[in-house]
């Protein structure tokens, strides 16, 4: 999983920075604002926002030992694929594991 999210991130930088390398400055912002801003660039498929925005979760959870953190304290809720996952800001997460 974190494998996966760090080439969709590193790749999205690259290509902003080649598209438009002015855009989020030099594509240093977060993750969130290089995505939305390639988006006004390229086409995605559908249902890659919820997918991105899964992945962008996971990582930050991943990131604090299984505890999901927001820098403005809100939960988060991702519907993908059917399935409904919670993110409480300070609560460990209990979806994410091995078999997930």
């Amino acid at each position: 999983m974190q494998g996966l999210f760090s080439i969709f991130d590193s790749r999205f930088r690259i290509f902003l920075r080649e598209l438009d390398p002015e855009v989020s400055e030099y594509a240093t912002y977060s993750f969130y604002n290089i995505h939305k801003d390639l988006k006004d660039k390229i086409t995605f498929p559908a249902n890659s926002d919820e997918l991105l925005k899964l992945l962008r979760l996971v990582r930050n959870t991943v990131h604090n030992n299984g505890v999901y953190f927001d820098k403005h304290r809100n939960n988060e809720q991702v519907i993908y694929k059917g399935k409904t996952y919670d993110f409480h800001h300070g609560q460990p997460v209990k979806f994410v594991h091995w078999e997930w």
